[in-house]
């Protein structure tokens, strides 16, 4: 099956934005592309899957033992980047540029993942991967975006849930995310 890259990104619409939609320049850049031959727009479209679920209010997870635990969220997601960067060595020296290359890197990553993954799934020559290889280079790829977007003072869970609004508002659909609300009540 030759499935286009515009079909695979309706199709992501369906089952995996089923509150939501795929950002309209990425459906404008898949158009007219092939999905066989740009794995790298894959690996994109799943990354966006990713940040737009990490939005989503998520009920309590059990873990192994049966606890508890919420989902993760894009401020816990921060809170721990912004510890975790406090310990990397030589982490000082990243600046805008540096977070960037990083997001394209991982972003490549998920790509080549998903490439194994589908050699594995269609019986094609070559070295193949599980899609837990998959989930944690989209893994990857969030944590960096989180970096990146930490670097110019950009709090995600907002940008996200504006950009995720502006599109159903463009598109006449009524699918909105929750907006965060202030101390007293009122949109932030």
């Amino acid at each position: 099956m030759n499935l286009s890259l515009h079909q695979a990104a309706r199709i992501l619409q369906a089952h995996w934005f089923p509150s939501g939609t795929v950002h309209p320049d990425l459906l404008d850049h898949l158009k007219d592309a092939d999905f066989h031959s740009h794995p790298a727009d894959i690996g994109v479209a799943l990354a966006l899957e990713a940040l737009i679920e990490a939005t989503q209010p998520q009920p309590h997870l059990n873990d192994t033992e049966g606890n508890q635990q919420m989902a993760l969220s894009f401020q816990q997601l921060r809170e721990a980047n912004d510890q975790r960067q406090q310990e990397w060595p030589g982490n000082e020296k990243a600046d805008v540029a540096f977070r960037a290359i990083e997001v394209a890197g991982e972003c490549g990553e998920v790509a080549e993942a998903v490439k194994k993954h589908l050699r594995a799934m269609r019986g094609i020559e070559g070295s193949t991967g599980l899609i837990d290889d998959v989930a944690v280079e989209i893994a990857d790829a969030v944590i960096s975006l989180d970096l990146l977007a930490a670097e110019l003072a950009i709090d995600l869970s907002e940008a996200v849930t504006r950009k995720f609004n502006l599109t159903s508002d463009k598109y006449g659909m009524t699918t909105r995310l929750p907006e965060a609300r202030n101390a007293t009540g009122g949109s932030a």
